[in-house]
């Protein structure tokens, strides 16, 4: 058994169709090999389009006596040209004479391809016969006369159906075109055979760039033995261990947040229990800034939790038909009166008239992430807007500050966690954003940044109207939470 196998792995070694550059040898050669071979035979049919067969036993014997006839008539004393005359009209047929010089002698003079026909059959070796359009032409048998050597050759109607010109270009044309199907069914075999599993490929990094860490490669890509099989197999890899490894940092986090939460808990008691036993003012802005940074630490722990089991899919929905623009003006009268202490307003345009299935609570909080944002970075005494459309079953919350904008370089990372941008110089944890991308995705929609031509950022939640916000978690996440 262990010789076999060994065997066989080497048979597959040597294998040109487990390698790609094989595959690919193999498929041009195959294609060339048929395209010659049509050619060839197409290239015969453009170069000789007359038949030539052996002589019949009656044609054999005509040609026999019509070479006697002109004997007889040369030994008369007539020049070949009229032996062939007196013995075509006594017999009714058209005879011709091939002199030393290869020169035709009779009439009516043959056309282009007649001609190519009759050298044909006097290059023979031995008398033959040609047809051509209706016409059958027999010889070629030697006559001396003089000393010199004639050829004679007889031309008489075909008793076959002819071969039209029309019926000729007809069937070269039939090869040409079965030689281009051929070749082109080929090709397209093995392009499909390279472009198949790549498409595949493709699809799958884009399922795993969109975030579902479990896409793997469909095994018609990874059972194949060539180079493309390889890298399927390498990709499920590759694949395989970035899935661990954010699931493995997501819990981190996760587990992380909960455990701080206990020891934070106590800080905040035992800060208590230190107000009540101090009773030195000179004491109590050192516990209002430990007390300050608790709340701070508090707030952070609860958005990497939140943040955690957004990307878990571990966040509770409670899926119902929401009244978008109710929920709005409560979010704004709220971000309102935060506003009216920094000097700024915020100003609110409903242009929708349609309500969308999703969560309450977490759209509130997605959309109050994103305009405390906007509060935060506007200029005193100018507003936030805020303002909704309505298209083609998609409900766009478009918000826009009056704030210094940021760098186009930064836009595309806005939404990551813990990033913020290079030009602020305010405080945040860079993760408000981070959960409004995922509470909205976890609603089927999507959330972009621009900077606004006359200055300012504005930031766009499209959220569709009918479709149900994600309810179940991953499979492999469901079962370890």
């Amino acid at each position: 058994m262990g010789f076999l196998r060994s065997f066989f792995s080497k048979f597959r070694s040597y294998n040109p169709l487990a390698s790609l550059t094989g595959r690919i040898f193999l498929w041009f050669w195959l294609t060339l090999v048929v395209i010659s071979a049509v050619s060839f035979l197409v290239l015969q049919q453009w170069a000789r389009p007359y038949e030539l067969t052996e002589l019949s036993r009656d044609e054999e014997q005509l040609l026999v006596l019509q070479r006697a006839e002109v004997e007889n008539y040369l030994g008369r004393g007539m020049t070949p040209l009229q032996a062939i005359r007196y013995t075509g009209v006594q017999y009714g047929l058209d005879l011709y004479l091939v002199d030393p010089n290869f020169r035709l002698m009779g009439q009516p003079r043959p056309d282009q391809i007649e001609l190519y026909l009759v050298g044909s059959i006097v290059e023979s070796e031995r008398p033959i016969a040609g047809t051509w359009e209706g016409v059958r032409w027999l010889g070629a048998l030697p006559i001396t006369y003089r000393g010199e050597t004639y050829r004679l050759l007889l031309k008489i109607p075909n008793e076959r159906k002819p071969n039209s010109m029309v019926g000729l270009i007809n069937e070269r044309i039939t090869w040409t075109l079965l030689a281009l199907l051929v070749s082109g069914m080929l090709s397209l075999q093995l392009a499909s055979s390279f472009s198949r599993p790549l498409k595949l490929l493709r699809t799958t990094s884009r399922r795993l760039a969109g975030g579902h860490l479990e896409a793997r490669v469909p095994a018609q890509v990874t059972r194949r033995a060539d180079d493309i099989g390889q890298l399927g197999q390498d990709f499920d890899h590759m694949a395989e261990r970035i899935q661990k490894l954010i699931e493995a940092q997501q819990k981190l986090l996760s587990n992380i947040s909960h455990e701080l939460r206990s020891p934070l808990t106590r800080l905040q008691i035992a800060l208590g229990i230190a107000r009540q036993k101090s009773g030195l003012d000179d004491m109590a802005p050192q516990l209002d800034r430990i007390e300050r940074e608790g709340q701070r630490l508090e707030e952070l722990i609860a958005q990497l939790l939140q943040l955690s089991r957004l990307e878990n899919r571990l966040q509770h929905m409670d899926p119902q038909a929401i009244d978008l623009a109710k929920l709005l003006r409560s979010v704004v009268d709220d971000a309102n009166f935060e506003a009216k202490a920094k000097q700024r307003s915020v100003r609110l345009q409903i242009n929708h008239q349609s309500r969308l299935q999703g969560d309450q609570l977490l759209l509130s909080s997605a959309i109050e992430n994103v305009i405390r944002n906007a509060i935060n970075y506007t200029e005193e005494n100018t507003e936030v807007l805020i303002s909704t459309q309505e298209q083609r079953g998609i409900i766009t919350i478009s918000v826009l500050d009056r704030g210094p904008g940021v760098p186009e370089g930064d836009l595309p990372h806005l939404f990551d966690q813990f990033y913020r941008a290079t030009n602020t110089k305010k405080g945040g944890s860079g993760l408000g954003l981070s959960i409004t991308r995922q509470a909205i995705e976890a609603h089927h929609g999507s959330v972009t940044a621009e900077n606004w031509p006359d200055g300012g950022l504005q930031i766009t939640l499209r959220l569709p109207i009918d479709i149900k916000p994600i309810e179940k978690p991953r499979d492999v996440l469901q079962q370890r939470a």
